[in-house]
């Protein structure tokens, strides 16, 4: 009994280690992300499971990733378990742009190329100090 008690104590640290470090980088890729209107920020989302698609489509007609497309994504995090694949989505049209960069083409023909923000790369390059950020907080050692 005492070693079933701690395999399951065990068990639900570590749901706890793994949702929240969903929850870490899903707000650290939030704060990374620049502003202009705030659509692309507030539509970061975490998928789980099978299929990798964000809770959205087309509506009305509209082109999926304008305002009036974006429902709550809100995922909750207390049903998500160990082993399951999650994702930091976000299903705006012009979020890889921002991301990678993109070239612009100027009225006098000339090309631009503006340098993406790399917020979800930097995201996924700060995962183990993030993971470790969660794990001692889990561990009650901050």
């Amino acid at each position: 009994a005492a070693v079933d008690a701690w395999c399951d104590a065990v068990e639900a640290k570590a749901g706890q280690v793994f949702r929240g470090i969903a929850d870490a980088a899903l707000q650290r890729v939030k704060e990374l992300t620049p502003v202009d209107t705030g659509l692309l920020r507030s539509a970061w989302s975490i998928t789980a499971g099978e299929d990798p698609t964000p809770i959205l489509g087309k509506r009305a007609g509209r082109q999926a990733g304008t305002a009036a497309d974006l429902p709550a994504l809100g995922l909750d995090l207390q049903r998500v378990a160990l082993g399951d694949v999650l994702r930091v989505v976000n299903p705006t049209v012009y979020a890889r742009a921002v991301e990678y960069g993109r070239a612009i083409e100027k009225k006098d023909g000339t090309t631009v190329h503006v340098p993406g923000r790399g917020m979800l790369t930097q995201t996924v390059a700060e995962l183990p100090e993030i993971a470790e950020q969660v794990i001692a907080d889990v561990a009650g050692r901050r």
